[in-house]
């Protein structure tokens, strides 16, 4: 896949991990929605807009410890 054709322009990256939250950051390439998925469960935002760029940011909430989150998305 070339540069030009992925919807993440950088990320995910883990901002924050609490002992039951976690946020994670995206820039993405256009306006989107981006869903955070773990263990079965979802949590997403849509994407907010500074100077021409695309940023989302995702908080899980109520998460057990040990968990894998996977980033999905974006979704238009």
């Amino acid at each position: 896949m070339s540069p030009t054709s992925t919807p993440l322009v950088l990320g995910p990256l883990l901002r924050f991990v609490g002992r039951h939250e976690a946020s994670v950051w995206v820039e993405t390439r256009d306006a989107a929605r981006v869903t955070l998925a773990l263990a079965g469960r979802e949590w997403s935002a849509p994407t907010f807009r500074v100077e021409g760029h695309h940023y989302a940011l995702v908080t899980a909430t109520d998460l057990e410890p040990g968990g894998d989150p996977r980033v999905h998305g974006p979704h238009r």
